[in-house]
Parts: structure tokens; C-alpha cells; sequence
């Protein structure tokens, strides 16, 4: 298949996790931060209508696929690809290789809860990974509002000496805060996972998983349509 996919007309990288890896490596030798975008199938669903967040999602260095759901709806017959995005290998990666060569990371998340739950699945995929420092950000109607809050998450963000912002931020403000604060942070990556990092977890539950096939069908529903 090629190696870009259009949802909604969001163009999503379809390339292996090994492929993935070697521009996250090479992200981590730059100078200033490069964006990569692990984009859930509820994003897509929640946002299809707002050319706003498809516009700052076409702006990160590196946007992957962050369910299987969606390389099904387009159809993909890559049964590889399928099955490493399925089992979330590129962000197993990532993190490994961020704990193997001793990399910190700085956590976002919209409510305590989800910063604990965010910590457990970090956990659960690494144990050796350096939490240097988190932050709660709250939204208002989904929307970052507290500018000043938020100028302080950026400069705790610089101070820790964070290697990489790893964000569980819902979207569109998890788009909207690296969109703002991009020239302002002094970290190599900037992971946007928003519900990719904990979901393989909650999916064990069987109200998650029945939820997630009544999704499922209307997404795939949507994305026929638009075709």
C-alpha cells in the first residue's frame, strides 16, 4: 500500500515501526523539538469537521496511525503493518529506546486521574523509564485557557531538562498546546499519544470493549462515506 493514508483529508504515515524508530532517533539528535502524532481513531471521529486541528495535525514532523481501526477503514492489506500497529510497537520502541539510553520525559495530561493512569501505562511498557516531571492541564470546554498556567508548564517543561514531552492530552488541545508553546520548549520530541498510551489497558475492560465496536462501525461508516 502507499505510505500515506487520507482520513477526513488528515494524511497519516503508514510505515513500519523500524522505519518510525529511525526518524525518532534522528529527531533525538536535532536541535529543536520535532512533533510526532500517534493519532486515535476517536480523535478523528471527534474532529473530522474541524479544519482547525487537521491543519495542526498536518503540521507535525511525524503522524502515525494510532489504532489498527483506522488502517482498516482504509482498507489496508499490509498484514504486518496491521499487526505492529495493533500491538503498538512503534511506541514499545520508542520508549524503550528512551529508557535505554537514559532519556527523560515530562508528562501532560488534562486531569490528575489521567496523569495517573498515564504513569501506570508507562509503567506497564517500561519500568526503567525517567519521569523528570508532569503537569495537569486543565480545559475548559476542551480548550487550554489558563495562559499563565501554561506559560509556567513550559518553563518547569525547560527547567526539568526534559528530553521528550510525552502528552495524553485529549484532542484538540493536545494539537493547540504544541501548536502555541512549539518555539517556546527546549525538548527534542514531542510525543502526542492523547488516549494511544493507556488504551490497550482500558480495552481489557468489557464496557471499553463493547464501546469501542459501536465506534468502530460508525467510524468506518464516516470513512466510507467520504470516499
Amino acid at each position: 500500500m502507499t505510505e500515506k493514508i487520507s482520513i477526513f483529508d488528515v494524511e497519516i504515515s503508514c510505515i513500519k515501526a523500524k522505519e518510525a524508530m529511525m526518524q525518532a532517533i534522528e529527531f533525538m539528535k536535532g536541535d529543536s523539538v520535532n512533533t510526532i502524532e500517534l493519532v486515535s481513531m476517536e480523535s478523528l471521529m471527534k474532529e473530522h469537521e474541524n479544519p482547525e486541528w487537521k491543519k495542526k495535525v498536518s503540521m507535525q514532523d511525524l503522524v502515525l496511525p494510532g489504532s489498527v481501526e483506522i488502517l482498516e477503514a482504509a482498507k489496508a492489506d499490509d498484514a504486518r503493518l496491521l499487526r505492529e500497529t495493533d500491538n503498538k510497537l512503534f511506541l514499545r520502541m520508542f520508549l524503550k529506546y528512551l529508557q535505554k539510553n537514559h532519556h527523560k520525559i515530562y508528562l501532560l495530561a488534562a486531569s490528575q486521574e489521567e496523569l495517573v493512569k498515564a504513569e501506570e501505562a508507562l509503567a506497564r511498557y517500561n519500568q526503567g523509564i525517567r519521569v523528570v516531571g508532569d503537569a495537569v492541564i486543565h480545559l475548559e470546554d476542551g480548550e487550554l485557557t489558563d495562559a499563565d498556567r501554561i506559560h509556567g508548564i513550559v518553563n518547569a517543561v525547560n527547567g526539568s531538562e526534559a528530553d521528550c514531552i510525552l502528552s495524553v492530552l485529549p484532542s484538540p488541545a493536545q494539537e493547540d498546546f504544541i501548536e502555541q508553546n512549539r518555539a517556546l520548549i527546549d525538548t527534542r520530541v514531542w510525543i502526542g499519544c492523547g488516549s494511544v498510551l493507556m488504551r490497550s489497558f482500558d480495552d481489557r475492560k468489557m464496557t471499553s470493549r463493547i464501546k469501542r465496536m459501536l465506534v468502530k462501525k460508525v467510524f468506518r461508516y464516516k470513512v466510507e462515506k467520504q470516499n
